[in-house]
């Protein structure tokens, strides 16, 4: 299918372009590539330090095996086997992965960045992404017995075009190479695959690559292969699912494809049955799910006879809660491993293991707080496992101050193509509270005219209508979406309500908050395949709200809590009680944040009159306040948390 088709006229994925209706599209960007989401509360943004990291401790020994089953904790390759830091590392793209986390190859640079934003020609494909293993021995093995020919060595993995993303036309490839030391050259295109003149809509099966190293040439310490892609390089389009990455000696190309593994293959769901996210202050028990969904997988060509459990820890490290789902056998995934097999293939089904219940409640709260679960598969009998990472998942509860449908990551983009359509998100407060702020994660449209009054939208709270939203509460002034720059957002994705104290207080109840387009192809908004909420998104085409009918969640978060009003004596400013960095003091250009810790933090400064001249909220452990267009003088700069002062500031100015 046509990029352009997608850019130009808003389509489905993978359909026709259709009047007046709800739809989903690829997006331009990857919005988990710049924040931290609710699974990965120690990732940061990859820095060029880190990429250009080299390896300085030798070469690697065979076997190389890698899954990727860190991508509930980092977003980017580990370094430990892989020199660049291109694709992206995550759980959300695959649909039936061999085992938890893949590498996605797209058009996006490592920031989440389309390569050629400017790109006019939207049918050509390009280099884009690589994924570069560390050198390799293979020449000797740890044991210093020399690597012949006849050793059989080679190289498997397994390959999905399109999962959740965009499918790759046939112009575009999944490519690999391999490195001869001794020449400093590459050998392209030792395999391919290329994509279809179809969507690839049926198409969800992770195919199995595998290479042959037959020439001498690569017997050298010093090896390297590397996995590339070209696709169009304006958005994230033509996405490639790479997993499961083994080179060894001893291979059979038609023998060698069961491996003994036992391993998760998604993220559990969460633990509250209504949202991924809640304010700490609006949470009661009422909001535990009854069970989690856990997909459990066996590759082997026999049952494997295995145990479940998971621990739910505090902030401290403190454990809370032991679930124990006992053991149970598990046939292959495949029936065709093990046709002697006596019990259900596929995913395990046994409901201790598949859908625990969940019989912990977290005690009411006082502050924000985050809790980890850390989920684990154990083997009974064998310690034989092919991947022993992917038995342990570590997944993150919060409780903030928003609520949010999603895991934190968009595997796609939600619109509604109707001049001034509508979409709502809905919630629940079980506690009255005040609601401050909407963040929406609209969809970094590439060269959309920011300034035109089309492309505005204004944000709507609406009160229960029984089947949808209801009478208007208010309605915000029109305002603009905020987009990516190539190094990262303009700013967070976050809009303050402005309505009076009165409308914007909410006593308990249902209501829904989103906004009103006025372009009649819509504004996209992020969106979550992974999650299913549709039962709390609703559109209006002009004619009436109606339940959304495509699985997923809407990436639409309303902020609730106290502001904060400091005053602006200077000894109230002379407080330090975190530990923010803030430089450069005095400051002409870019002022910088940084602290140790990645909390939810709102931040305020004001001018030497006591005016507030930036408001805003940041979710890092870093952020950035462009001065340049601030007049020389004295500013005090006040960072709170869950309502509490935690930094405060003076700041000065000098042009």
């Amino acid at each position: 299918m046509i990029k352009k088709t997608y850019i130009l006229l808003g389509t489905f994925l993978c359909v026709q372009f259709l009047q007046g209706q709800e739809g989903i599209k690829p997006l331009h960007a990857n919005l988990s590539l710049y924040y931290p989401t609710p699974s990965h509360a120690n990732t940061s943004k990859v820095t060029d330090t880190q990429i250009k990291k080299q390896n300085t401790t030798g070469s690697l020994f065979l076997p190389f095996k890698e899954d990727f089953s860190y991508a509930s904790t980092n977003l980017y390759p580990s370094s430990s086997l892989w020199l660049d830091s291109n694709v992206f590392i995550n759980t959300g793209y695959p649909i039936a992965p061999p085992s938890i986390g893949v590498a996605t190859f797209e058009g996006l640079n490592k920031y989440g960045y389309p390569y050629n934003p400017n790109l006019l020609n939207l049918t050509q494909s390009l280099p884009a992404d690589t994924l570069t293993s560390k050198p390799i021995n293979l020449f000797v093995t740890a044991s210093s017995q020399t690597l012949q020919i006849s050793d059989n060595i080679a190289l498997s993995f397994y390959y999905q075009a399109r999962g959740n993303g965009e499918s790759p036309e046939a112009n575009d490839s999944l490519l690999l190479d391999f490195y001869m030391p001794a020449t400093n050259t590459w050998s392209n295109n030792v395999w391919f695959s290329r994509g279809n003149t179809n969507s690839n809509t049926n198409d969800t099966v992770f195919k199995r690559g595998f290479v042959w190293i037959k020439d001498n040439a690569f017997l050298k310490d010093g090896f390297q292969f590397r996995f590339r892609n070209t696709a169009t390089t304006a958005g994230d389009f033509d996405h490639w699912h790479l997993d499961y990455i083994y080179l060894d000696k001893g291979r059979s190309e038609q023998g060698d494809t069961v491996y003994n593994d036992l391993t998760f293959i998604n993220t559990p769901t969460p633990f509250l049955k209504n949202y991924s996210a809640m304010p700490f202050q609006q949470y009661n028990s009422s909001e535990m799910a009854n069970k989690i969904s856990v997909r459990i997988r066996n590759s082997s060509s026999n049952y494997i006879n295995l145990s479940y459990q998971f621990k739910i820890f505090n902030s401290s490290n403190q454990q809370l809660h032991f679930y124990d789902g006992g053991r149970d056998n598990l046939c292959p995934f495949m029936r065709s491993n093990f046709s002697a097999c006596t019990g259900t293939t596929g995913y395990s089904r046994v409901p201790a293991h598949a859908n625990p219940s969940v019989s912990y409640t977290f005690a009411n709260l006082s502050d924000s707080a985050d809790f980890t679960i850390k989920h684990t598969l154990a083997l009974i009998g064998s310690s034989n496992d092919f991947f022993n990472s992917n038995d342990t998942i570590i997944q993150t509860q919060k409780f903030r101050n928003y609520y949010a449908l999603d895991d934190g990551r968009a595997e796609a983009g939600y619109f509604v193509n109707a001049a001034n359509g509508k979409m709502a998100m809905k919630f629940v407060v079980n506690k009255t509270d005040t609601l401050q702020a909407l963040r929406i994660y609209f969809d970094p449209v590439g060269n959309v005219p920011l300034a035109s009054t089309s492309y505005s939208f204004n944000i709507i709270l609406w009160a229960d209508g029984g089947n949808g939203p209801g009478a208007v509460i208010f309605t915000e002034p029109p305002q603009f979406p905020k987009y990516f720059n190539k190094i990262g957002f303009k700013g967070e994705p976050e809009y303050p309500i402005t309505a009076s104290l009165g409308l914007r207080t909410l006593g308990e109840g249902t209501y829904y908050i989103g906004f009103q387009q006025k372009v009649a192809t819509g504004i996209t908004v992020g969106f979550d395949r992974n999650i299913n909420h549709n039962n709390m998104l609703y559109y209006d085409l002009g004619s009436g709200w109606t339940q959304s009918s495509i699985a997923g969640s809407i990436m639409i978060h309303p902020v609730f809590g106290k502001k904060v009003l400091a005053s602006v004596g200077l000894k109230q400013f002379e407080t330090n009680t975190s530990a923010f960095n803030i430089y450069p003091n005095p400051s002409n250009d870019i002022l910088y944040l940084t602290t140790d810790k990645i909390e939810d933090y709102s931040l305020l400064l004001f001018d030497g009159l006591g005016r507030i001249i930036l408001n805003t909220s940041f979710y890092a452990n870093q952020k950035s306040i462009d001065c340049k267009e601030f007049p020389n003088g004295l500013y005090f700069l006040s960072i709170t948390k869950a309502g509490h002062i935690v930094h405060q500031q003076k700041i000065i100015v000098q042009h």
